[in-house]
């Protein structure tokens, strides 16, 4: 009995944790098309830690709001790993919890110029964009999100619509009525101080106008509205200490969210620190 139970443990792990089920994949096909759904899916990457989300069974109700996380610069959805299993603890399965990975997700040294050495463009945010457009529709439902570092300033361009910075591509319109709860954790929503410091300032992903400058279009646009666009509620969550994040981009707090309900600041805690950290706090948001 003890097996059979430590089988079907794995098994349910493995179904919140990579890919997404048949359901899921079969709604986007038929709704969207196999280029979109291979888009979001990222099966070209051959790992099975780049996307996840849907119902096992197409009856199934949801209990809880899904959950869309958005991960930073070279990474993937399993980065969300010690939030995963907080929420799955509280009972949330593979049909409330939902990622996609934007980039090529190959984490290099972070002081070797190929971390930095990314150019964001337009495509990111159309792909983080055109996911959450996906699981509204597929979940008919109001979503969370919780973004992380880069992941931050994709979604809130992405949530906030109109031109993409530095193109013409129109997003389409504020996704504002459609979020619920946003949660940004250690997010570039002012910058990275690394962009101001040689010799990371002169590097693709601290230059163009989607960038982690501070002065960047982008950090411009989605700090340039009055209220709160992001969702009926925003947190920020940050630490004095992220190594990666920094501290003051344009005379604000680097990881600061304009407009939020709530700041929670942590001390001693690095850029990935912070996620294994923040598991409790997070899920507490989710709950608002």
């Amino acid at each position: 009995m003890a097996k059979f139970w430590s089988l079907l443990l794995l098994v349910i792990v493995k179904l919140v944790s990579s890919k997404f089920t048949d359901d899921f994949r079969e709604f986007i096909v038929l709704k969207y098309g196999e280029e979109t759904k291979n888009r979001l899916e990222r099966n070209d990457m051959g790992r099975d830690d780049v996307s996840m989300g849907g119902k096992v069974e197409h009856c199934e109700k949801l209990e809880h709001r899904p959950v869309i996380f958005v991960h930073g610069l070279h990474r993937t959805p399993a980065y969300f790993e010690p939030y995963f299993r907080r929420l799955r603890a509280n009972r949330y399965n593979s049909s409330e919890m939902y990622g996609t990975t934007y980039g090529n997700g190959i984490r290099p040294n972070p002081l070797s110029p190929k971390f930095t050495g990314v150019k964001i463009t337009c495509d990111f945010v159309k792909q983080v964009r055109e996911f959450i457009e996906v699981v509204i529709d597929y979940t008919e439902s109001k979503v969370d999100i919780v973004a992380h570092s880069l992941g931050s300033l994709l979604a809130r361009t992405a949530i906030l619509g109109g031109k993409c910075p530095g193109s013409d591509y129109d997003i389409g319109k504020p996704l504002t009525d459609k979020v619920h709860n946003y949660i940004s954790v250690a997010g570039v929503n002012y910058g990275s101080s690394f962009c101001s410091i040689w010799p990371f300032n002169g590097r693709a992903s601290c230059m163009g106008p989607i960038s982690m400058r501070c002065n960047s279009d982008a950090i411009k646009a989605v700090n340039s509205q009055e209220e709160r666009y992001e969702g009926d509620n925003s947190f920020a969550l940050w630490s004095w200490t992220d190594e990666l994040l920094g501290l003051r981009c344009c005379d604000h707090y680097c990881g600061d969210l304009k407009n939020a309900n709530e700041t929670i600041k942590y001390k001693f805690k690095s850029h990935e620190g912070i996620i294994k950290s923040s598991n409790n706090e997070v899920y507490t948001l989710l709950q608002n």
